[in-house]
């Protein structure tokens, strides 16, 4: 996952647990990606000063299927013990890579499970993220649970998959409180959602809690509207083609 400045104002990013039952995680950083450093949980990796400063991250080679949170109570979904990047300063962020490599060195591999549950959450440095590719068959639940919620400057969504038929909860407040953002691109939906797929995903999200889900197929178009569990109320759906501006 790559962090780009967006400006010359300045950004600290650093990896922080919100208690002391949160997993060991083993991730490294790097400028070029030839030279790796591991990160040390709780203080600051980089400083990005100029608009263009890039900063990657993954999971340390030989480390397999890490865990970013645990959940103590499994049907408790705000009782998780997680890490999260922290990004400080009055500068602006965006994020691009496969969010895979946070959990594994090979993102290409068979049967991953990923839980990015807040990973970039309440980060209001975060504005782009349109070029961040999310996995494609996600295998746990609420597996995006609040991945970016309180990211108030987000302007630009990863593209979701639509594919997940098999597990609920998946994008349950993913962009919760993104009050900046306007436009989600879903893309074309080969299968129907299990009603819970987007529980809660867009709340208190958009300008006056409104926006548009950009998604290329209308025969499955009513799955992120409606006031069955408050998916996207007041949020419109287009069928046509969408990019990013």
């Amino acid at each position: 996952v790559c962090f780009t400045a967006r400006d010359n104002s300045g950004v600290n990013i650093s990896i922080i647990p919100n208690d002391g039952s949160a997993p060991t995680i083993n991730v490294q950083y790097s400028y070029n990606k030839i030279t790796w450093y591991d990160v040390t949980v709780n203080s600051t990796v980089t400083t990005l000063s100029q608009q263009g400063d890039k900063v990657f991250f993954r999971t340390k080679t030989g480390c397999q299927n890490i865990n970013w949170g645990t959940v103590t109570k499994p049907n408790n979904e705000y009782d998780c013990h997680y890490n999260r990047f922290s990004i400080t300063g009055s500068g602006k962020v965006d994020l691009s890579g496969d969010i895979r490599y946070l959990t594994t060195p090979d993102a290409n591999a068979s049967n991953l499970e990923g839980n990015y549950r807040l990973v970039f959450s309440d980060n209001p440095a975060i504005v782009n993220a349109k070029d961040l590719i999310l996995p494609t068959g996600p295998d746990q639940e609420r597996c995006y649970f609040r991945t970016f919620a309180y990211c108030t400057s987000l302007q630009s969504a990863p593209t979701l998959c639509t594919n997940v038929d098999d597990k609920w909860y998946v994008y349950e407040r993913i962009f919760e409180g993104c009050t900046d953002l306007h436009n989600v691109n879903v893309g074309n939906i080969t299968i129907w959602p299990d009603l819970h797929t987007f529980e809660n995903w867009l709340v208190n999200a958009g300008s006056d809690q409104k926006g548009t889900i950009h998604c290329t197929s209308t025969s499955h178009q009513n799955c992120f509207t409606g006031n069955y569990s408050g998916y996207a109320c007041g949020w419109n759906v287009d069928t046509t083609p969408y990019t990013y501006q």
